[in-house]
């Protein structure tokens, strides 16, 4: 595999935990990749015109770009990345799948992407989505530990194994 230069991560709502981050963080780390950080947020009630006129319409998106955009702020901060490693973007879209598809096709080596599995038969999910059309590389990161059975001492093998795991999985 190529050297990477630049990582595009697909970042989960707020109240999910961001695994995608956390993998990018560790790819970072090792390669100094240039992180692409992308917030998604949209709501229908923006295109309601029956209901709203143009500009509750404007103030409404204006409102929820700005607390979508102080939450990414938030997050990088807590991060503890450099501004020079990483670019924070907030995106008002309904295609997800779409703008990252568009956004990778230009200058971006690897898709990062916390993996969401869909229990429904008509649903696609953007994972779908984006293996189909994204013409980059991506990593659907989970945030699984594997299971180890501590089953006898063995010169503590199977802790040392759960105690990396651990480590690696959420930091140190």
């Amino acid at each position: 595999m190529k050297n990477l230069s630049s990582v595009l991560v697909v970042l989960d709502k707020p109240k999910h935990a961001q695994t995608a981050l956390a993998r990018a963080k560790e790819l970072q780390a090792k390669s100094g990749c240039h992180l692409s950080l992308a917030a998604f947020c949209w709501h229908p009630m923006v295109k309601s015109k029956d209901v709203f006129d143009i500009h509750q319409r404007r103030a409404i998106k204006k409102a929820i770009v700005g607390e979508r955009r102080d939450w990414l702020r938030g997050l990088v901060l807590d991060s503890k990345l450099s501004a020079a490693d990483v670019s924070p973007e907030v995106v008002w879209t309904d295609d997800i799948a779409d703008w990252v598809t568009r956004a990778s096709a230009t200058d971006c080596d690897l898709v990062v992407k916390s993996v969401h599995h869909s229990q429904t038969l008509l649903h696609t999910t953007l994972d779908w989505q984006l293996l189909r059309a994204c013409p980059t590389p991506i990593w659907l990161a989970a945030h699984r530990i594997p299971a180890v059975r501590p089953a006898g001492q063995r010169g503590g093998y199977s802790q040392r194994l759960i105690s990396k795991t651990r480590t690696a999985s959420t930091g140190p």
